[in-house]
């Protein structure tokens, strides 16, 4: 089986600059409420400014059934989308 996490970093000042941040709060909250095979999980999401003043973190986590897509990472290791 395949793990796979994801980490967002969302600059806090563009997400300001643009009236994001209702919209970021809100999709974080939904998105953790959703619990299905097929979706990664919020493991971790930070709105705080104790860590960073400068960024949202937000950190997915699941695993993988879906064969063709792990057949694609073992064949074309590694995995990196920026």
């Amino acid at each position: 089986m395949l793990y796979i996490t994801c980490v967002f970093q969302i600059d806090k000042k563009l997400m300001k600059a643009h009236g994001m941040v209702a919209r970021v709060r809100k999709e974080v909250e939904i998105h953790s409420r959703l619990k299905h095979p097929s979706i990664l999980e919020v493991f971790f999401s930070y709105f705080g400014e104790v860590y960073d003043h400068n960024d949202i973190y937000i950190v997915l986590y699941g695993t993988c059934r879906n064969k063709t897509f792990q057949k694609d990472v073992q064949i074309n290791r590694p995995l990196v989308s920026i």
